[in-house]
């Protein structure tokens, strides 16, 4: 009895403490699942941000003893004012009821699970055991099929259950509307992070959307919080502080947010492409009104670029819903993204100038936007700079710099660019070691350039034209080119066999102390190839090359002793 009396105190005194579920209440995040890391973030600041936690909380506590009937409810409600949902008609259909009852549901489940659990246990949003029916996954699968709009159905298609700008909108404000009977409002910063004007009692939060992800940052308790989606990690962190220093903004993957000007390493640095502050406010924000008009297929003004690269993509594929496929119209979407320096639409407006679709074929003009691309970190316009600079397209061939925009591609993990660097790398290098040969005789230069031609690395095997540079390096008293010359000359195959003058390299090689150049003497004495056969005088070269410790040498040597 006195135990479950300590049990029960115990969990009130965790309630106060806001210790719930064995870690603080603002250390608690949504998990991503398989691509869901957008909905994770929505959830996240709705849930723990100061700006809607408390009314969130008060809502689904009152009535707790019946969800069902409250979501019903709830629904019935708008169904009789659906001015709050005409930012998407049709959405309260009674064909929808089913899918939008299940988001609610899932998300009260999870909201529960997140909230009102008193295990002591401390939470792994990777891998978390309190969420047995995925509920993220079913709400983005639920979600999808109420938005149906092609735009909609065209991210699902590509990306699972990933969500592009319109489909974050219309999830959080289907949040919104639903529990708070008010809309939000959402605004995209570029590059004037510092002049965001971050207020925690009407801002839910901001999206950071970077490649591949999208986490965020929002207040707690009075506290900054940052989630990272890549490691599923919640920071304290004075974001504020360093959006107020920031034009261009990288962070870390797997840490904390932090302030970076710059790629200092461009594996664990990515560039945040752009923020989403999302506000509560009855008045429609300009990208509000836009994707609203999107919505309704009213292109007539839309200037957010990343919204025009959703029209880009739109008319690029034939996503139906009235918007025919159409080249040309997808470029001038993509251009016009891509002149406010939107890195997607820049590479997408290089592939049509590359492939010659909606505009004619231009590998000049393709070249600079994926160069306009390549120089944001864009991996793949990286990879594309590399193939054009390899093979000669609209531009001259110049393997060194192949090599640096595959580096590049290669670093962020890009297959294709790691695979194809090794072979342009072997081309550079003999390209530079030719210059070098060339334009300055460089002995060591030269030599080289004869191994690759012999071994036919970066270039075509060419005996010929690798003894040519063996020559010029040993005339300038290169040892390793003097033994190489004479290793050719008295045993390469496909190459005039020529004794005499292979001794006279082995003897000057021999002459600087190379020991193959003693074994090879030895060998040429025993044998009698170039000079009359002379075991004692091949004895003599053995001994020195067997002195290093040469271990044929030491062989032959011991077989001629008892000879």
């Amino acid at each position: 009895m006195y135990y479950n009396k300590y049990q029960k105190y115990k969990k009130k005194y965790l309630q106060l403490k806001n210790q719930l579920g064995g870690i603080s209440f603002c250390e608690k995040a949504y998990r991503n699942l398989l691509g869901t890391c957008w909905m994770a973030a929505i959830l996240t600041m709705f849930t723990f941000g100061q700006a809607t936690s408390n009314h969130l909380k008060r809502v689904i506590e009152s009535n707790k003893k019946n969800f069902i009937g409250f979501v019903r409810s709830r629904i019935r409600e708008l169904q009789s004012n659906p001015q709050l949902m005409n930012f998407y008609p049709g959405i309260l259909d009674d064909k929808n009821l089913i899918f939008l009852e299940n988001i609610i549901n899932k998300f009260i489940n999870r909201y529960d699970s997140k909230i009102s659990s008193y295990d002591e246990k401390p939470e792994n949003i990777a891998f978390d055991l309190s969420n047995p029916q995925r509920c993220e996954l079913v709400i983005a699968q639920n979600f999808h099929k109420i938005f149906n709009h092609p735009f909609i159905s065209y991210s699902s298609r590509q990306y699972k259950y990933s969500a592009d700008l319109v489909e974050q909108y219309l999830f959080a404000n289907l949040l919104s509307v639903f529990f708070f009977n008010e809309k939000v409002s959402f605004k995209n910063y570029y590059h004037d992070f510092k002049s965001i004007k971050f207020n925690p009692e009407n801002d839910l939060g901001i999206l950071v959307h970077i490649k591949s992800h999208v986490c965020c940052l929002y207040v707690c308790e009075g506290i900054e919080k940052y989630y990272n989606d890549n490691n599923k990690q919640v920071y304290n962190c004075l974001w504020k502080s360093i959006l107020k220093k920031s034009t261009n903004l990288f962070i870390k993957k797997d840490s904390n947010f932090k302030h970076f000007d710059s790629y200092e390493n461009i594996e664990n640095l990515q560039k945040v492409l752009y923020l989403t502050v999302i506000s509560k406010d009855p008045k429609n924000s300009v990208l509000d009104q836009e994707i609203e008009n999107m919505l309704k297929n009213d292109f007539s003004s839309i200037n957010d670029r990343e919204l025009q690269l959703i029209l880009g993509n739109a008319y690029n594929k034939d996503i139906g819903g009235g918007i025919a496929q159409d080249y040309a119209e997808a470029v001038r979407w993509y251009r016009l993204a891509a002149d406010q320096g939107n890195v997607t639409a820049q590479f997408n407006v290089g592939v049509m100038f590359y492939n010659g679709t909606g505009v004619a074929q231009d590998y000049t003009e393709a070249m600079r936007w994926y160069r306009l691309a390549a120089d944001q970190g864009h991996a793949l316009a990286q990879y594309y700079l590399g193939l054009m600079f390899q093979h000669s397209l609209g531009v001259k061939k110049d393997n060194v710099e192949a090599v640096r925009w595959y580096r590049l591609a290669a670093d962020q993990g890009h297959a294709d660019a790691q695979a194809n660097l090794g072979v342009v790398e072997e081309k550079a290098e003999a390209e530079r070691l030719y210059l070098l040969a060339v334009n300055q005789g460089h002995a060591d230069a030269q030599y080289k350039l004869g191994l690759m031609l012999i071994n036919g690395e970066g270039v075509a095997k060419d005996n010929e034209e690798a003894m040519i540079w063996f020559h010029l390096a040993a005339d300038q008293g290169h040892v390793d080119a003097q033994y190489v010359l004479g290793s050719m000359l008295s045993n390469r195959e496909g190459v005039e066999k020529d004794y005499e003058e292979a001794m006279i390299w082995f003897r000057l090689a021999a002459d600087q102390g190379n020991v193959l150049a003693y074994y090879e003497l030895g060998m040429m004495f025993m044998n009698g190839k170039g000079v009359e056969k002379d075991n004692a005088e091949a004895m003599k070269w053995f001994r020195l090359a067997a002195d290093q410790g040469y271990k044929q040498a030491i062989f032959l040597l011991n077989h001629l002793l008892k000879d």
